[in-house]
């Protein structure tokens, strides 16, 4: 996949300077692969092998990552229909990229607090998930190519 790599760096930096852990992939099918394994995703919506929207709802269909959070970026799909796919595919925000950083983490954050970020486990009210973003680096969230990352 053709991929801008100072705007993957950059995106990348700024969640690790945020606090957390990041874990790349670069394709619909290595995400889900990974998603295993982390506590959030930043997901594209234009993806080379499948769909982001459908990325989440597979994410949605699975036991293990049916509650894990998933933000989609996009620079493209931005209008209030891409929002309204973006949620019906069960994700749980859409931001446009190249999205502000502290943006980004704050809705990270906003997502990582609630119970619903438990990873599919029945959590009490008020509990974090695992790995919510008490310390620096505890944190692993699989972050998708942008399309602002394509090269035209």
């Amino acid at each position: 996949m053709d991929d801008n790599a100072a705007t993957k760096y950059s995106v990348a930096r700024s969640l690790r300077a945020c606090g957390y852990h990041t874990v790349e992939a670069s394709s619909g099918a290595e995400a889900l692969e990974l998603s295993e394994f982390v506590s959030a995703v930043v997901l594209d919506i234009h993806l080379p092998d499948l769909d982001g929207l459908e990325v989440c709802r597979l994410l949605r269909a699975r036991r293990s990552t049916a509650r894990l959070p998933v933000i989609h970026m996009s620079a493209i799909r931005i209008e209030e229909s891409d929002a309204v796919a973006a949620q019906e595919s069960g994700a749980d925000g859409l931001l446009a990229a190249p999205v502000n950083p502290s943006e980004l983490a704050s809705a990270l954050d906003r997502l990582l607090t609630t119970p619903a970020a438990a990873h599919g486990a029945e959590g009490e009210v008020g509990e974090t998930a695992p790995g919510a973003r008490s310390g620096a680096g505890t944190q692993s969230i699989l972050r998708q190519m942008t399309d602002s990352e394509k090269k035209p």
